[in-house]
């Protein structure tokens, strides 16, 4: 039998607060072209059965409920976890966020309203419950916007065998716990839920109060020696003024996909394995506005942004591709609930095209699988799998990209214009003799490559640049001989919203020089 938990003081990840009634988290996170898509009849997560677990707001206390009577919680059934609750504020917004009633231009707008199902935890109890795997399988998105404190306080020593059953449970249940992170660039990330590797942790990438500037959200990733340090977190950004309110957002945007994926039997592979459904959300999750955003071969994600902000449009096109054939020709985008096995088969490989009319302005793709030790007291480590991008030429394969995390349960990469050509997505792990389950989702975005216009007539050389990529940065740089070129960078920008620049070189051409070229530079992290 596995000892309960003892009680904890847990804390909210927000407070109350009254925000702007014009912004709309839904509006930079992808709703309106997911509407588009989807056309009359949106999927809005009707039928998906749903968890939301709430810190008390006293300690010892039971105010975990949002408030039935509210108009835009109505048809809806609450059913509480562990007794008799009440009213809480908090509860209440994220609720708002995670399900509740449309009211057009309000941050709490939600895009999974037709929600109707809801299983109320308070967190010490559902704390308990995923400690002894005690949580209902058919409840497929459960948010989580609490914190806990350290877990060795109180003479608990029991953080790691904590964490490491905690993974296990939502490994062998296959739900999608989403977890919000704390408040403020200054705290460190959490023990609960912010050092698990199976879950979806959430931060902001955007924040509301104008004192504050983005990425407002615990720093510094994980950091106990005991559960595997050196990830980033979190894992993914919405906009938002609390990290709270911002989880109920994720929440509801897991929610949506599920309902598209519990609708159509093609997608049923998605729709049981919540590794995939994660994959599926971090490969569609958008970098432009992230200021700083990178990664590298071997840190996949971003140390303030993780893999980006959520976008429920991409992610719903990356759904609806279906699942990819691991040994054949894939298509640009989709996503694969798959095995390798360093027994033998210890690589997966995912072939596609990018066309010679459309180079690709992006590729997104997310390895993720999830991690179970044998002895929670004692985690197992990290079954190691890899992802690689290679373009396929006649005279063999070229490496383009690789992601390559030892710390990790998450590889990524993620790359600006592909030149058009044959490429290869490999999965592979080392030959230890580990066979591990894995999600794979990716997505290319086809467009145009940048043009730039170079005007002599001019006093000074005037250079017209379209087809640029709205945030990415961008170099303009020149040179006097292309015999035996010396670029030299003249001006650093980001690119503008309508993807158009006009710039002059200030300098002109030297009297002495009878020929300058200039060219436009990009990088693709």
């Amino acid at each position: 039998m596995k000892t309960s938990l003892l009680p904890l003081f847990l804390a909210s990840c927000a407070a109350i607060t009254v925000a702007p009634a014009q912004f709309d988290w839904r509006d930079r996170t992808g709703y309106p072209e997911f509407l588009n898509l989807v056309g009359s009849n949106p999927p809005d997560g009707s039928g998906v059965l749903v968890i939301q677990a709430e810190a008390a707001t006293t300690q010892g206390g039971n105010e975990h409920l949002p408030d039935v009577n509210s108009s835009r919680l109505q048809n809806r059934t609450f059913t509480s976890a562990n007794g008799p609750y009440t009213f809480s504020g908090h509860a209440n917004n994220v609720a708002l966020t995670f399900y509740g009633d449309e009211v057009p231009n309000t941050i709490r707008g939600s895009v999974a309203t037709g929600i109707d199902d809801i299983l109320v935890y308070d967190a010490n109890s559902y704390l308990n419950a995923l400690f002894q795997d005690n949580l209902p399988t058919d409840r497929k998105v459960h948010s989580n916007a609490w914190i806990a404190p350290d877990l060795n306080s109180n003479g608990l020593n029991l953080r790691t065998t904590i964490l490491a059953s905690s993974d296990n449970t939502i490994a062998n249940r296959k739900f999608l716990t989403i977890n919000g992170l704390n408040n403020g660039s200054g705290s460190v990330v959490p023990d609960v839920y912010g050092h698990l590797l199976n879950g979806l942790s959430v931060g902001l990438s955007e924040n509301l109060n104008s004192n504050v500037g983005p990425g407002n959200h615990s720093r510094g990733g994980t950091y106990r020696s005991d559960y595997f340090p050196g990830r980033s977190k979190p894992e993914i950004v919405v906009p938002s003024d609390f990290v709270s309110f911002g989880t109920g957002s994720v929440a509801g945007v897991a929610a949506t996909l599920y309902d598209v994926a519990d609708n159509s039997a093609a997608l049923s592979d998605a729709n049981d394995n919540s590794e995939v459904m994660k994959a599926i959300l971090m490969a569609g999750a958008t970098k432009e506005g992230l200021d700083g955003w990178d990664r590298t071969s071997s840190r996949p994600l971003d140390e303030v942004y993780g893999s980006g902000q959520i976008n429920i449009a991409n992610s719903y096109q990356i759904l609806i591709a279906g699942s990819q054939n691991s040994t054949g020709t894939a298509q640009r985008t989709g996503w694969d609930f798959s095995s390798v096995s360093g027994f033998g088969t210890n690589t997966r490989n995912y072939n596609f095209t990018i066309p010679a009319a459309a180079p690709a302005n992006i590729l997104s793709a997310v390895l993720t699988w999830h991690h179970v030790s044998a002895s929670p007291a004692s985690p197992s480590p990290i079954v190691n799998l890899d992802l690689a991008l290679n373009r396929v030429t006649p005279d063999g394969l070229v490496l383009i990209d690789q992601s390559q995390s030892t710390v990790n349960n998450i590889e990524h990469i993620y790359r600006r214009q592909l030149a058009p050509g044959d490429y290869r997505l490999t999965v592979s792990v080392p030959l230890t003799g580990a066979t591990q389950s894995y999600g794979i989702a990716w997505q290319t975005q086809l467009g145009n490559k940048p043009y730039l216009h170079a005007n002599a007539d001019a006093p000074a050389p005037e250079i017209a640049l379209h087809g640029l990529v709205a945030g990415r940065p961008y170099q303009i740089q020149r040179t006097f001989s292309l015999s035996a070129p010396s670029w030299q960078t003249l001006h650093t920008f980001n690119a503008p919203a309508d993807n158009l620049l006009d710039w002059s070189d200030p300098a002109g051409v030297s009297t002495t020089q009878n020929l300058a070229a200039y060219r436009l530079r990009w990088t693709t992290p």
